[in-house]
């Protein structure tokens, strides 16, 4: 006998707890209401209500696989916390399969190509050629010029003066140049570093030589000189930052998002960036980036807006029944899914099928109630 909950006092906490027993059957809402039917389950709406989206409760119960709408941000760090199987599109397909995880088509979605991906994941450009290399091949021949084989500047160079394989090349393999030295065993923990080679390890592991405590964590991971060793080098954690990288200034290095990323979010979630106080909260509890990198990439909040699109946009929190009604009917053509709709109105600035939902009882309820056909 299903579990009986009164519909009168639905809790983010009770439809968490429903949705975690019934995990196998939270497929579709669809096929989660005729499950819900059977077993006198709350249906999908309840889970629209609460968490906004039916995509949203299926990714607050920890599904990230088919069909639940990840952000590019969210698609980065699953992409980064796996990034040793980051490597080509079908070695990630195999993996992702395995462990229910977005496939590369979600990639190309967000990114258009996957070297772009590539390069958002693991931090460097991705170069295209055909080496004709071999993992084993590359690590026989870092062996043999392992006293060259430093630094990923000192092995550009070299390895351009010997015809050898280039550090991009290693970096493709084997995800980035440390990793590299660490399949060679090369990253035991030197005694001393000359002044350049500091820098170039600064500048190579720039995105975590941002804090002092940072760069010590990122440092142990990795063995590599600590923040006291370049203080000692350079008189001063702010000098060295200066004399590395050119500047100083840790916020930009911790938010460090291109502009054209900003943007992609920003507008993925449209609904939610009209306000600085919407937007913190919004971004806290999806892990998105805050107030302080759009300010920075655009100089003002006002900026950011305007060029996300959102200073044009109206919005409104309540709608009549016969106005929902009017702009469904007159928006017909759209009317017809969740999906298909959702993305309409994100554009137009409409209401968005959480609203039909809440006001008629279900989306399919609020398509006949307003005429459309059932999809």
């Amino acid at each position: 006998m299903g579990l009986k909950v009164n519909k009168s006092k639905y809790s983010r906490e009770i439809l968490l707890e429903i949705g975690k027993n019934h995990l196998e059957h939270f497929k579709t809402a669809k096929h989660w209401d005729q499950y819900a039917q059977k077993n006198n389950l709350p249906k999908s709406w309840a889970f629209h209500t609460y968490f906004g989206t039916w995509q949203q409760a299926k990714r607050t119960l920890g599904l990230h696989g088919a069909g639940v709408k990840l952000t590019p941000l969210e698609v980065l760090k699953i992409a980064k916390e796996n990034k040793e199987h980051f490597q080509s599109a079908d070695r990630w397909n195999t993996y992702a399969e395995k462990h229910n995880l977005p496939k590369h088509s979600v990639f190309l979605k967000y990114f258009r190509t996957w070297n772009n991906a590539k390069e958002l994941v693991h931090g460097y450009r991705i170069r295209t050629s055909t080496t004709g290399y071999t993992s084993a091949s590359l690590l026989k021949i870092a062996l043999e010029h392992k006293e060259n084989f430093t630094t990923a500047s000192n092995w550009e160079k070299y390895s351009k003066a010997c015809k050898l394989p280039s550090a991009t090349t290693y970096r493709n393999f084997f995800g980035t140049w440390n990793d590299a030295k660490n399949k060679l065993g090369l990253l035991a923990i030197k005694n001393s570093y000359t002044t350049q080679e500091l820098i170039e390890i600064a500048k190579e592991n720039k995105e975590h030589f941002s804090s002092m405590s940072n760069w010590n964590s990122h440092a142990k991971k990795k063995a590599l000189p600590t923040g006291e060793t370049y203080i000692k080098r350079f008189g001063s954690w702010k000098k060295s930052h200066k004399e590395c990288l050119g500047t100083y200034n840790c916020t930009k290095i911790k938010y460090n998002y291109p502009k054209e990323m900003l943007l992609k979010i920003a507008k993925a979630h449209i609904e939610n960036f009209t306000s600085v106080r919407s937007w913190s909260k919004y971004a806290k509890e999806h892990e998105l980036p805050s107030i302080k990198p759009y300010v920075n990439q655009f100089g003002s909040w006002n900026e950011a807006k305007k060029a996300v699109g959102v200073d044009e946009i109206r919005y409104r929190k309540n709608y009549t029944t016969d106005e929902l009604k009017q702009i469904a009917q007159k928006h017909k053509k759209y009317f017809t899914s969740i999906s298909i709709w959702d993305k309409y109105a994100r554009k137009h600035n409409l209401p968005w099928t959480v609203t039909y939902s809440n006001r008629f009882g279900s989306w399919n309820k609020a398509k006949k109630a307003v005429g459309a056909s059932s999809s």
